[in-house]
């Protein structure tokens, strides 16, 4: 059962290891990554940095797509991580249905802008965003458990018309 989807561009780190895994008893979690999935190096890493018990599958989009399609990532609770908006909403346009989004976390960018504190977006995320929400996604960004949910609505108002 996936009890999770967020959008980090760290993967797993510290909060996602010693928070949000615990918080959700997962016992699995997805990195959904074109780049990572192909970097054994960055895989070993982001496997040693989750929780003892805790396993970890690395898909590039079109492969974690058909993985959802054929047992939803298999039996536990399951954490899906994307490293960035554009993946997950690939993702969701080819069949990955998932009904909420924690955006976590973003690097910023040149073209990118300040949503929150930990947030940045670009006018092609932000269109991904509202376009996820309008598909019945619960759209969110949070960073950590212990803060507030910021909606994307407060988000959309925020940045006005900074495109």
């Amino acid at each position: 059962m996936i009890c999770m989807t967020r959008v980090d561009f760290r993967m797993i780190h510290g909060q996602v290891a010693s928070v949000w895994i615990p918080h959700y008893s997962a016992t699995k979690v997805v990195i959904i990554d074109d780049t990572t999935s192909k970097d054994t190096f960055v895989q070993q890493i982001l496997t040693f940095a989750a929780p003892k018990g805790t396993s970890v599958e690395f898909y590039n989009v079109e492969d974690g797509v058909a993985k959802y399609k054929e047992n939803q990532f298999g039996n536990g609770k399951i954490i899906v991580i994307f490293r960035s908006i554009e993946q997950a909403y690939k993702a969701y346009m080819q069949g990955f249905e998932f009904e909420s989004i924690n955006v976590g976390q973003t690097p910023r960018e040149s073209d990118q802008v300040h949503a929150t504190a930990t947030v940045y977006v670009s006018k092609e995320d932000l269109e991904h965003l509202k376009e996820l929400d309008q598909k019945g996604v619960y759209v969110y960004f949070r960073q950590e458990i212990s803060k507030p949910e910021v909606q994307l609505d407060s988000v959309v108002k925020k940045i006005g018309d900074k495109f």
